[in-house]
């Protein structure tokens, strides 16, 4: 179910939920830009959504690519 822009509730939570599902829906790893434009958000944004997701070991960082997957947790 997707958000409303009027809904209750914390917005980086909502974002966050989008990043996963942006890789989950991809179904391949995705660069930060790739991610922020899929999602129609900055690249800044969706970078701290997602080395905060990194550090929770719920998205993975390719060392070489430098592009994230969903990570172990999920």
């Amino acid at each position: 179910m997707a958000a409303s822009s009027d809904s209750q509730g914390i917005q980086s939570v909502h974002t966050a939920l989008r990043v996963l599902e942006a890789l989950c829906e991809n179904r391949k790893p995705m660069g930060v830009t790739e991610i922020a434009n899929h999602m129609g958000e900055t690249k800044t944004r969706i970078f701290r959504h997602l080395r905060t997701l990194l550090a929770d070991g719920y998205v993975h960082q390719d060392a070489e690519s430098e592009k994230y997957r969903l990570g172990i947790k999920l």
